[in-house]
């Protein structure tokens, strides 16, 4: 490095994906710009340096003996192990800082899973949520699985990444990824003002499940992007929901949820929780909101503001107010990005373990 004669230093987490990724974006190039060796590379046969990284994960049961609880056969990757165990702790620390506010003490009656199965999920159990295993729970490997639609149609389903598509599934990754520990800072103080307690169960089971998305992203971004991986990994957890010099990527994670109201509309309409934080919602939330405050004026006969908060319930303006700053936000939120950008996407059609 001193001399000029090397560009890079991968370490011995780096070295072989480092090599592998090289020749992944070098044979992605028309013949005509490689070397002779390059070409030898590209057509001499099946490239086979990256499957000594492959894990099997077909596996539904989640091995919880492990440092980090999976079910993709962590231990037989130590490379991949030992790096996703570093950052471990560094996740451990936010929750602690960023985690529900006064929380750390409690026994809280959580789901748990078990497998990855339906069954599996429907695992409960009391936990201080410090103590949550969070891990890795991805689904089955499907065999035979085809790509369905976009320019790779009828191709099979992705096993790594190729070279060419390395950045933008990398900021599809890093930018879902982002949401996840968004969410769980933007709803720090609301176990503190909790309606009720089955509403104080579900924030804390939507918060873990968060978690568990996060370290899905993670295991993502250290499995298949090497040192860049890791980097935007570290990045995950330094970048702060409205922290003004080092703010979350999608603004729409940025806003304040000061209250239950903003937070039954912000998964609602805006942050599309995954279906068992919806199920989580589903008697509660919005629906339950609006069909109180319905009740209510039929039981008064009145729309009056000051009359129905009166009564304990919240007035058809504030919900009217709550609604328009929501949608504002939601379309920013999906109108980010140029539209040639998401096209290129589309066409793409990125599928598999990703």
């Amino acid at each position: 490095m001193a001399l000029g004669l090397a560009t890079a230093a991968p370490d011995d987490i780096d070295l072989a994906d480092e090599i592998r990724i090289a020749i992944e974006e070098r044979a992605s190039m028309s013949p005509d710009a490689l070397t002779g060796m390059e070409a030898n590379l590209l057509f001499g046969g099946n490239e086979t340096m990256g499957d000594p990284r492959l894990v099997d994960e077909s596996m539904s049961t989640i091995n919880y003996s492990e440092k980090i609880p999976n079910n993709v056969n962590l231990s037989e990757d130590r490379t991949l192990q030992r790096a996703l165990e570093h950052w471990q702790p560094n996740y451990l620390n936010w929750w602690k800082d960023m985690g529900p506010d006064g929380s750390h003490d409690f026994d809280v009656y959580l789901r748990t899973a078990v497998s990855v199965d339906p069954a599996g999920w429907a695992h409960f159990d009391y936990v201080k949520m410090p103590d949550y295993r969070w891990g890795i729970f991805l689904n089955p490997a499907e065999a035979g699985r085809k790509i369905h639609f976009g320019e790779h149609k009828g191709e099979d389903a992705w096993q790594d990444v190729p070279g060419e598509h390395r950045a933008n599934l990398r900021r599809i990754i890093v930018t879902q990824g982002d949401t996840e520990p968004a969410s769980v800072e933007q709803q720090h103080h609301l176990g503190l003002t909790a309606p009720s307690m089955y509403d104080l169960r579900n924030l804390f089971q939507i918060n873990v499940e968060e978690g568990c998305h996060l370290w899905t992203m993670v295991y993502q971004l250290h499995r298949y992007f090497g040192r860049d991986g890791r980097e935007e990994a570290e990045a995950l957890l330094e970048r702060r929901s409205g922290d003004e010099e080092n703010p979350r990527i999608l603004e729409a994670f940025n806003e304040k949820t000061p209250d239950w109201l903003s937070f039954f509309m912000f998964p609602y309409f805006t942050d599309r929780d995954g279906k068992f934080q919806l199920c989580a919602l589903a008697e509660s939330g919005v629906s339950r909101v609006l069909q109180r405050t319905a009740q209510v004026m039929n039981e008064l006969k009145t729309d009056d503001p000051a009359r129905l908060r009166a009564a304990g319930v919240i007035d058809l303006p504030t919900i009217r107010r709550y609604l328009n700053f929501q949608f504002s936000v939601t379309i920013d939120l999906f109108r980010r990005g140029p539209v040639l950008q998401r096209h290129h996407l589309l066409q793409l059609c990125p599928q598999g373990p990703l």
